[in-house]
């Protein structure tokens, strides 16, 4: 019983054997018995390779028919049935007998550009190219038509102009924040004081020099914010303006020696006025100011029910800095003698302020705002003169000081265009005011310093001084 039965068990193996190659053997290509040859001329655009002669495989049912397979006769013209898990062989395929040297391949015709775009010479910056889908080539694109490039196509990559669109995540419901914010600021000084005459050519004659030659210019600074975040949408923060600093100058010349001063009101008292001031050559007047500001504000943030607008109130404490020169010369080498007239104030204002901003959101990541404060000051002005002349023999020294109550403060529009989770850019225009501040010029005392007894000690605090400039700067939100 053992010996049929293992024959048994071998006759069924041989037999599994031969039908696992008989399908092995169908899935396989066979070997051409001659050399490939195309069955048409390739300049007629024929594939390189076609089956030598036609080879027929069995119907299938619907459905059943093998991936890639293709029904016998069905070959397009120009190519003969193939075996139907190849299909037709791609451009530049060639096939030898088993054992033989590989045959050299022939140059090949491009493939044809998808979506039947078809490449020809192309000059640069060119946009030859157009599908059957009416998408128009773009080299500079990727390939992706130019409506993929912002502006169109270009020998410049326009794409790369996707990092100057603002970061606008949050949306226009982000409440406004930053950190720090750093400014650079051009502001221009407006006022020069009550207009004075300081010199005329001849006795009484006319204006040669005056307040109205002098003209403040931009002068730089700096604006620096930071803020400490104490709850929900409040905060304290800190705001530092200053580090400006503006000079302004004049000077008038005459060879003939008949420049007349304000001292001796044009050469009139005394005629022909003093020996230092009058019967003069040079006159000269200089005017320079400082100005510096820091406040310390509590903030409360609020939105409103439509989240493109916010705001925020504020109320602080504040301290603003302002200090000026003036310089009256004169050079007289005809009689001879000289002039050098200095008067400084000085104004520390210090008091309490409120104020708020409000904002519009224009687009995620674009807004624009306004912001103000004003606040009721003391102002504690002070006031020095020096006076060396040739003909004394120490400086004349005076001073005099006041307390009053002044008004201040700032307004300022801005933009903002956030680049970064963490940057902003901020641009804008900002204002400064005070009233009932001591300004150097209203405070030069025209009395002979050269008659005892005819000057009067005194300061001036009744001026009004304004700034204004564009600013420009970055916000850091951490």
């Amino acid at each position: 019983m053992r010996i049929p039965g293992s024959w048994a068990l071998c006759r069924l193996t041989i037999m599994v054997m031969m039908i696992a190659a008989a399908n092995a053997h169908a899935q396989s290509y066979p070997y051409p018995s001659a050399p490939p040859q195309s069955p048409t001329d390739m300049a007629g655009g024929a594939m390189p390779y076609a089956s030598p002669a036609p080879q027929y495989y069995p119907q299938f049912p619907p459905g059943y028919a093998p991936a890639g397979y293709m029904a016998p006769n069905s070959a397009p013209p120009g190519y003969a049935p193939v075996p139907p898990v190849y299909g037709y062989q791609p451009a530049g395929y060639y096939d030898v007998p088993q054992g033989a040297a590989p045959m050299p391949l022939a140059p090949s015709p491009a493939a044809p550009m998808p979506n039947g775009m078809e490449q020809g010479p192309v000059a640069m910056g060119e946009m030859p190219y157009e599908g059957s889908t009416g998408q128009t080539w773009c080299g500079n694109c990727g390939g992706y038509g130019c409506e993929h490039c912002l502006g169109g196509c270009d020998d410049f990559d326009l794409q790369l102009l996707r990092w100057l669109l603002p970061y606008g995540a949050g949306g226009c419901g982000a409440q406004r924040w930053y950190d720090a914010s750093f400014e650079w600021v051009a502001m221009q000084r407006d006022d020069i004081g009550v207009p004075t005459v300081f010199s005329t050519l001849g006795v009484g004659g006319p204006a040669a020099l005056g307040t109205d030659d002098l003209s403040f210019g931009d002068a730089p600074g700096l604006r620096a914010s930071f803020a400490l975040q104490l709850g929900a949408g409040n905060n304290i923060e800190s705001t530092f303006i200053g580090l400006f600093n503006w000079s302004t100058q004049a000077e008038v010349q005459d060879n003939n020696n008949q420049l007349f001063s304000i001292i001796s009101n044009y050469g009139q008292a005394p005629f022909l006025g003093f020996q230092d001031t009058d019967r003069a050559q040079v006159h000269r007047i200089e005017y320079s100011t400082e100005l510096n500001s820091f406040d310390l504000n509590y903030r409360q943030r609020w939105v409103g029910p439509n989240v493109r607008v916010q705001g925020s109130w504020l109320a602080g404490v504040r301290y603003i800095d302002i200090r000026e020169d003036f310089q009256y010369l004169t050079f007289a080498p005809a009689n001879p003698g000289s002039m050098n007239y200095l008067v400084g104030t000085s104004n520390a204002l210090t008091g309490g302020q409120v104020g708020g901003d409000l904002w519009i959101c224009i687009t995620p990541g674009v807004h624009i705002g306004a912001e103000a404060k004003l606040g009721l000051f003391g102002n504690h002005a002070v006031q020095n003169t020096v006076i060396n002349a040739s003909s004394f023999l120490e400086p004349l020294r005076e001073r005099a000081v006041s307390n009053s109550t002044s008004f201040a403060g700032d307004f300022n529009v801005s933009l903002l265009w956030r680049m970064s989770q963490n940057w902003t850019l901020r641009t804008g225009y900002m204002f400064l005011w005070a009233d009932s501040v001591a300004i150097a010029t209203d405070n030069f005392n025209p009395e002979p310093p050269f008659v005892v007894g005819a000057r009067t000690v005194s300061i001036d605090n009744d001026a009004d001084v304004l700034y204004h400039g564009f600013t420009l700067g970055v916000e850091y939100l951490w």
